[in-house]
């Protein structure tokens, strides 16, 4: 009996441990997506934070005491882990803890079975001390592969249940024949179009949007298998893609008759791995629809231009491009937002007010217009939609703030144009003192260090002080703002937004507007 305590209770005090260990994994394997290629280089570019050197106490202490405790010195080999459980680092902050979903407790119940099984197998059919104390001390060391390995492990589980998820989405979709969908893609400006949309067709029908930025598959078939009722008269569906076929399998799930592709860029580079990819993958809406007629593309976006596909689309962009079937033209700026006019070559045209800023989002109104005509919204009804718009959330959204700043928060965009676009926002303020926070942008494959260095020397004639988020990916940024001569005393690189926010505080002892521009989950913070 003694004996067997000997050996369990070490195990389990190694075990709160390694249960740490193994939380902190899939913390960052789900802000990976769930994706072990790109969970394990993480791991890999970010050692430190996986890997403590203080793991091989308990190992070196083992062996130690093994010379005069034998067996009993794998209690004091369990009461060292139980110490650095006790010691971990605590992490204080983190924008997006782990969400315990279904699936993270799927993980969790596989995770225990495999350690039991290999602890089991040794006790049973080896069961030698020593062999377990380095078993243990292995998987603590790696617990990232382990993490992978338990991931693995559950993948055909997953695809099995996210095949069932998807014919039932399918099915209810398909039990409401009269329902309108509408397919919205592009590199960026999708979400920011999706809500401008939604608002101007409420004006006549009842409408159900993806909320916030469920765009992959999974989060369609859960908008659809939660929220879709038989009331609903028009369905519009953001679809985000990160590999070819991505919006094609969205397309094949809810069968849209009308398509909007507001651009297409660089974005997601790394897993595109070419631009001609990217083309392709977004070209997938338009080509899933029956009628051509009811593709609505942004000639503005120079790949579009480039790559246009269908000449019975419908067209939008700026004032006087070649081909452009909606534009908008009398374009002014006050302290209320922005007037403008939104003419056709079908001969409408309606004069329009909003409180969003930028000329992108004016831009996205005109896209969101083709398409509401298309559907028969009266002229009346889209300038009421357009005139109760209010700011996306995180995209351009003026928020202010008690004392001296305001906050321009652009968190959730993270793509070349819309970056380009709000840095050019804060640089129209007058009077104030202009910051800039941001991370930088990722996913730009081979062309990353070009975008973010470009994006430097752009913020460098447009802020008066730049505050830079994580040291190794903003590299790039630094570099940009340094060639432009930006004062190297209003540079500032911090490890985390927290402390990019406290220079914040501290910096604004006078009026000012601060352009929060992206902001990457915890993963990418040092």
């Amino acid at each position: 009996m003694i004996q067997v305590l000997s050996l369990l209770l070490p195990v389990l005090l190694y075990f709160l441990w390694f249960g740490w260990k193994l939380k902190s994994g899939f913390h960052m394997l789900q802000q990976n997506s769930y994706f072990n290629g790109h969970y394990l280089k993480w791991c890999f570019q970010n050692p430190g934070r996986i890997f403590f050197i203080r793991e091989f106490l308990p190992i070196v202490v083992f062996f130690a005491g093994w010379f005069f405790l034998k067996q009993y010195a794998l209690i004091l080999f369990g009461c060292i882990y139980f110490f650095l459980f006790l010691t971990r680092p605590k992490n204080t902050y983190s924008k997006k803890p782990l969400v315990v979903t279904a699936r993270v407790k799927r993980l969790i119940v596989t995770a225990s079975i495999l350690g039991i099984v290999i602890v089991a197998a040794i006790m049973i059919w080896q069961p030698n001390t020593i062999l377990l104390a380095g078993v243990l001390t292995f998987l603590s060391l790696l617990s990232c592969l382990y993490v992978a390995l338990v991931n693995l492990m559950n993948r055909p589980i997953e695809l099995g249940i996210n095949r069932w998820y998807f014919k039932d989405a399918q099915k209810k979709i398909s039990a409401m024949p009269n329902l309108k969908v509408i397919g919205i893609t592009g590199s960026y400006g999708k979400t920011s179009t999706k809500y401008i949309l939604t608002k101007i067709l409420a004006e006549k029908y009842n409408v159900l949007m993806t909320p916030e930025s469920y765009n992959t598959t999974m989060g369609v078939i859960k908008t659809i298998r939660m929220q879709l009722k038989p009331i609903h008269e028009v369905f519009v569906c953001e679809m985000g893609a990160k590999y070819v076929g991505d919006i094609k399998e969205i397309c094949d799930l809810v069968h849209p008759q009308y398509g909007l592709i507001t651009s297409i860029g660089p974005q997601h580079l790394e897993t595109f791995h070419s631009i001609q990819n990217i083309v392709n993958t977004k070209y997938e809406l338009a080509e899933s629809l029956p009628d051509k007629t009811k593709a609505v593309i942004n000639l503005s976006s120079p790949l579009i231009r480039e790559n246009q596909r269908y000449s019975a689309a419908v067209t939008y962009g700026e004032k006087g491009e070649e081909g452009v079937q909606y534009w908008a033209e009398d374009i002014a700026y006050g302290n209320a937002g922005t007037a403008f006019t939104v003419k056709s070559k079908q001969g409408l045209s309606l004069q329009l007010e909003t409180r969003l800023l930028g000329n992108h989002n004016i831009l996205n109104i005109v896209g969101a217009v083709a398409i509401a005509d298309l559907l028969g919204v009266e002229p009346e009804s889209i300038i009421f939609g357009v005139k109760k718009l209010q700011p996306v959330p995180h995209r351009l959204e003026m928020k202010q703030r008690s004392g001296n700043i305001t906050i321009i928060d652009d968190a959730f965009n993270s793509n070349v144009e819309g970056a380009k676009s709000a840095v050019e926002v804060l640089g129209k303020f007058e009077g104030v003192q202009r910051i800039l926070i941001t991370p930088g942008m990722i996913e730009l494959g081979d062309k990353q260090y070009e975008y973010n260095y470009a994006f430097g020397t752009q913020a460098a004639a447009q802020c008066d002080y730049i505050l830079l988020v994580g040291e190794k990916q903003t590299i790039p940024i630094q570099e940009g703002v340094k060639a432009a001569e930006f004062p190297a005393e209003r540079l500032f690189v911090l490890h985390n937004l927290q402390e990019a926010l406290a220079k914040m505080r501290e910096l604004a002892t006078v009026p000012s507007v601060v352009l929060l521009e992206n902001d990457l989950p915890d993963l990418f913070e040092t």
